[in-house]
């Protein structure tokens, strides 16, 4: 007689095989990340234009508007790949990621806390061990 648990394993792995051997399209959350990135990209330019210090300018506020909107519509996606998973991850250490910039007095237990630990352990997985992209839009600014 077979057991219960041997036969529920048995059952369920051709099914989670199954989205990775037969996908053949993008993963539905990569068009929502990307366009999470170009907001970010946008209003990171427009916050150093001069006379926006309040970053209040139309573009500032389009470029947050924009940026919220993709957040809510990668979390309202399920990631069908380990790119989509990487999406997800780097959404997450930017919300649960280090505040402080690299080199600062809270940094270290910023980027120790556990949830920092749990976006870090994500993003390891579903890049193969690639660098963690910046926390915060300065530190994007220093790579420019």
């Amino acid at each position: 007689m077979i057991d219960r648990r041997a036969f529920c394993l048995a059952a369920a792995g051709p099914a989670l095989l199954t989205p990775t051997l037969s996908r053949t399209t993008e993963d539905p959350i990569l068009p929502h990340y990307r366009a999470w990135l170009a907001a970010r990209e946008d209003w990171r330019r427009a916050s150093m234009v001069p006379g926006n210090e309040d970053f209040d300018s139309p573009e500032s506020l389009d470029a947050d508007e924009r940026e919220f909107a993709a957040e809510d519509r990668m979390l309202d996606t399920v990631p069908t790949s380990k790119e989509g998973l990487a999406a997800v991850a780097h959404l997450m250490w930017v919300h649960l990621g280090p505040a402080a910039l690299k080199g600062s007095e809270n940094y270290e237990d910023q980027f120790n806390a556990l949830p920092a630990r749990m976006a870090r352990a994500i993003w390891a997985f579903a890049t193969d061990g690639a660098p963690m992209p910046p926390t915060t839009l300065c530190e994007e600014e220093a790579l420019h």
